[in-house]
C-alpha cells in the first residue's frame, strides 16, 4: 500500500516537471540568445583577444546599448514566466473533470501543490542558472575568476530567479482564491499593480 501511494507521488512529480517545462525552457532559450551568445560571439572576436588586457575583470554582458534595455526586460520577463509556468502547472484545477480525475488518484492536495511547486522551482533555476553560469565560466577562462566576479554571477542569478519565483508564488496565490483562468489573469493582475500604485 505505502510502496503504491509512494509510486502516485512520484508519478505525479514526474508529470508535474513536464507540465511545468515549457515556459521556463522558453525562458532559457530567451536568455541563452540575448545575454550568452552575444558574450560568446564577443570574446571570440580578433579585436576581443587583441585588447583584452585592456578589458574590465569581468564582462556579463557584451558591450552593445541594447543590453541596456534587456537588463530591465529580462527581469519583467521572468516574472511573466514564473506566472504563466503557475498557470500551466495548475490548470487542472480550472477543469472540474480533471479537479476530480487528479483527487480520485489517492494524492492529496498538500502532494499536489508540493510537487508542482517543486517542478517549478527545478524548471526556473534550470532556465536561469545555465545561461548566466555559461557567462560565468566565460569570464573565469577569459579573465580568471575574481571576487567580483563571482558577486556579479550570483546577483544576476539570484535577480533572475527570484523574479520567476515571485510571479510564480503571485500567480499561485490567485489560482488558490479563483475559479476560472479569466479570474487568475484578473487576480494575478491585481496582486501585481496594487502595491505598485499604492507605492
Amino acid at each position: 500500500q505505502k510502496s503504491l501511494k509512494n509510486n502516485v507521488i512520484s508519478n505525479d512529480f514526474k508529470r508535474s516537471l513536464t507540465g511545468s517545462v515549457i515556459f521556463p525552457a522558453i525562458a532559457f532559450i530567451v536568455l541563452f540568445v540575448f545575454l550568452t551568445i552575444p558574450v560568446i560571439q564577443y570574446v571570440t572576436r580578433d579585436e576581443f583577444v587583441q585588447a583584452r588586457v585592456h578589458t574590465e575583470i569581468s564582462m556579463f554582458l557584451a558591450p552593445s546599448s541594447t543590453f541596456q534595455y534587456m537588463f530591465y526586460l529580462l527581469p519583467v520577463g521572468m516574472v511573466l514566466c514564473g506566472m504563466l509556468t503557475a498557470i500551466k502547472s495548475f490548470s487542472f484545477l480550472m477543469l472540474k473533470k480533471q479537479v476530480n480525475v487528479f483527487l480520485s488518484l489517492g494524492v492529496t492536495r498538500n502532494t499536489l501543490l508540493t510537487n508542482r511547486t517543486l517542478s517549478a522551482v527545478i524548471m526556473l533555476f534550470a532556465a536561469t542558472f545555465i545561461p548566466i553560469f555559461t557567462i560565468y565560466v566565460i569570464n573565469i577562462v577569459s579573465f580568471g575568476i575574481s571576487v567580483h566576479l563571482t558577486e556579479l554571477f550570483l546577483f544576476l542569478l539570484s535577480l533572475l530567479f527570484v523574479c520567476g519565483i515571485t510571479g510564480y508564488a503571485i500567480a499561485t496565490a490567485a489560482i488558490m482564491i479563483t475559479g476560472n483562468l479569466f479570474e487568475t489573469a484578473l487576480t494575478t493582475f491585481s496582486f501585481t499593480v496594487f502595491p505598485l500604485i499604492v507605492n
